[in-house]
C-alpha cells in the first residue's frame, strides 16, 4: 500500500514539471482526485489512531452519568422514573456497544478501515450526557393551589359540620353521609346562624345595660343637687322675719 502511494506521488510530481506545465484545469482536477483516493484514507486512519488514545478519558464520564441518574431517582422524586431510568439504560447500552467496538478494533489491522470512528463514540456519549443534564433542569412543580369552592365540596362540608357538632351529644352526625351538597350547605348555615344571632343579642343586651347605667348615674347627680337649693331657700325665709323686726 505504502509503496503504491509513493509511486503515485512520484509519477504525479514528474507529470507536474513536464506535461503538467501546459495541462488544462480539468486535467489537474482529475489527477488531484486520484491522489485523494489513495492518500486521504491513509491520513484518516492515522488521525483515528491518535484520537483513540484520548477515548478512555471520554468514556470515563460514563460512570459520572450513572451516578447522576441515580441521584435524580433518589433526590428529585418529581422527575418521572421512566425518564431517569432511560438515561441509566442508555449508559448501560453504551458500555456494551463500546466494548464490542473495541474488540472489533483490536482485530483490525492499522492499514484497514477502523472498526469505528472516534467521533461516533463521542457523539453518542455526549447525547447521553445532554439527556442527563436535562434531568437536573426539570423544576419541581408548584403545589396545587386550593380552589375557591373547596369549602362547598360535600366531604369538606361534612368534616366542618362534624367539627362544629363534636361536643353536641344530641346531634346525629350519621345523617350527613346521606345528604346532598345543597342539604349539607343548608345544614352548615343552620348551625352557624344561631351563633351569630346569639352574639348579636348579647351585644344588644350589653348596650342596653350600658345605657341604663348612664341614666342611673345622671339621675343620681340631679338628686344630690336638689337638697342644697331647698336649704338655701329655707335659710332666706328664716332671715326675713328678723329683718322685719
Amino acid at each position: 500500500m505504502r509503496e503504491g502511494i509513493m509511486k503515485t506521488l512520484s509519477e504525479s510530481e514528474d507529470w507536474l514539471y513536464e506535461d503538467g506545465f501546459d495541462a488544462q484545469l480539468e486535467e489537474y482536477k482529475k489527477r488531484l482526485e486520484g491522489l485523494k483516493k489513495d492518500v486521504v484514507p491513509v491520513l484518516f486512519r492515522a488521525d483515528e489512531v491518535e484520537l483513540r488514545a484520548d477515548l478512555p478519558e471520554w468514556v470515563s464520564k460514563k460512570s459520572a452519568l450513572d451516578v447522576l441518574a441515580q441521584q435524580v431517582l433518589t433526590n428529585r422524586t418529581w422527575v418521572a422514573n421512566e425518564t431517569a431510568w432511560k438515561v441509566g439504560n442508555d449508559t448501560d447500552d453504551f458500555e456494551t456497544w463500546f466494548k464490542d467496538l473495541q474488540e472489533k478494533q483490536e482485530a483490525t489491522a492499522l492499514t484497514e478501515e477502523p472498526a469505528f470512528k472516534v467521533l461516533d463514540v463521542k457523539k453518542r456519549l455526549a447525547s447521553i450526557g445532554k439527556a442527563a443534564n436535562q434531568l437536573m433542569k426539570i423544576k419541581k412543580p408548584a403545589a396545587a393551589q386550593p380552589k375557591k369552592d373547596d369549602l362547598l365540596q360535600p366531604e369538606k362540608l361534612r368534616e366542618i359540620i362534624r367539627n362544629i357538632t363534636q361536643n353536641d351529644t344530641t346531634y346525629d352526625a350519621s345523617k350527613l353521609d346521606k345528604m346532598s351538597s345543597n342539604e349539607l350547605l343548608t345544614e352548615y348555615l343552620s348551625l352557624v346562624k344561631p351563633d351569630k344571632e346569639e352574639a348579636t343579642k348579647e351585644e344588644a343586651t350589653k348596650e342596653e345595660g350600658k345605657e341604663k347605667e348612664e341614666d342611673t348615674a345622671a339621675a343620681g347627680s340631679e338628686t344630690s343637687e336638689g337638697p342644697a337649693e331647698s336649704d338655701t331657700k329655707e335659710g332666706e325665709a328664716e332671715e326675713k322675719p328678723h329683718d322685719e323686726l
